[in-house]
């Protein structure tokens, strides 16, 4: 999908702007192509080892970052202590930003069902050890779902390119497609009384059912912020049984300064981002969640939060 933007659109990005190292590497001629395998630094200081050739890699290599609005929603709404759910963590990414934001008092737990996914996830773990973040993080090779047992997990042909698109077995899925057999449990089993500040949902068309396998946390009130993709225009089931359970929804956007909370009707993915899904948030703190979005500038871009503090 990158290639239906113009070269100049896709330099119109405050991942460019607010990083001119990543501008002038864009601007430089073409090296040669990238290794299949890359460690890069986030712009907060912790390693990640990335695949350039798939497209989470290649943004990341890019861009320094992923999925700009999103990251930035994390950034602000955690802080020191706090507790964060990832379900569907991928390579780590975003659990190398909630594992940083919440720090060595904090607690992330994070979701991969993929095998070879996960295997670059745990390598991902050792590495940020020395980051002082060692036992932050607890990995879990698991689907989130609303049941227990094996399940089904397709691997379409795009994996290769872009390992994010690995999905539990819907309706009408077409016969011949590879799978694997992995493990799947309820949020609500894993989770104890813990109470979280924020949850990210990225798992393929299962958010549904995952939070179905959470609806104790969400009676509890336990869990203050969830961002999700948005698969669906709204209303869709996900927003339909957050509302059910008294979230206030929205669609997540960004415009040049900063990110943006939009009505949850608007699919805000922000200009120039026609490759990435629009994400929603859900919340229980809307005076918290305004007053965490409303600030103008891209915080995670310097890995900096207010008053200069890391």
């Amino acid at each position: 999908m990158r290639g239906n933007d113009t070269f100049l659109q896709r330099l119109q990005k405050p991942e460019y702007f607010f990083q001119p190292k990543k501008l002038l590497q864009r601007l430089l001629p073409a090296s040669p192509p990238a290794p299949d395998s890359r460690l890069i630094r986030l712009p907060w200081g912790m390693e990640l080892q990335i695949n350039p050739r798939e497209d989470i890699g290649h943004a990341i290599h890019c861009l320094g970052i992923y999925d700009l609005p999103v990251s930035e929603a994390l950034w602000r709404l955690l802080e020191p202590g706090d507790r964060a759910l990832d379900l569907g963590a991928n390579l780590g990414y975003m659990t190398a930003l909630m594992a940083f934001r919440v720090g060595a008092a904090g607690r992330v737990l994070a979701f991969e069902p993929q095998p070879a996914v996960y295997a670059c996830l745990a390598e991902n773990l050792r590495r940020w050890e020395k980051n002082g973040l060692s036992g932050v993080v607890q990995a879990y090779e698991l689907a989130i779902s609303n049941i227990e047992g094996s399940v089904q997990l397709i691997v379409p042909p795009e994996f290769a390119a872009n390992r994010g698109l690995a999905h539990l077995a819907r309706m009408g899925e077409p016969d011949g497609i590879p799978t694997v057999t992995v493990a799947a449990a309820r949020l609500d089993d894993l989770t104890g009384r813990d109470e979280f500040a924020v949850m990210k949902i990225d798992i393929e068309g299962h958010e549904r059912q995952a939070l179905e396998g959470a609806t104790g946390l969400l009676a509890g009130r336990r869990v203050r912020h969830i961002i999700f993709e948005a698969q669906e225009q709204y209303p869709n089931p996900v927003s339909q049984l957050l509302e059910s359970f008294g979230y206030a929804v929205f669609s997540l956007g960004i415009n040049f300064w900063g990110p943006r909370l939009e009505p949850a009707s608007v699919a805000a993915s922000g200009p120039g981002r026609r490759w990435l899904a629009p994400s929603m948030i859900a919340t229980l703190d809307l005076l918290g969640l305004r007053h965490a979005l409303g600030p103008r500038g891209w915080r995670v871009l310097r890995g900096r939060a207010p008053g200069g503090k890391a």
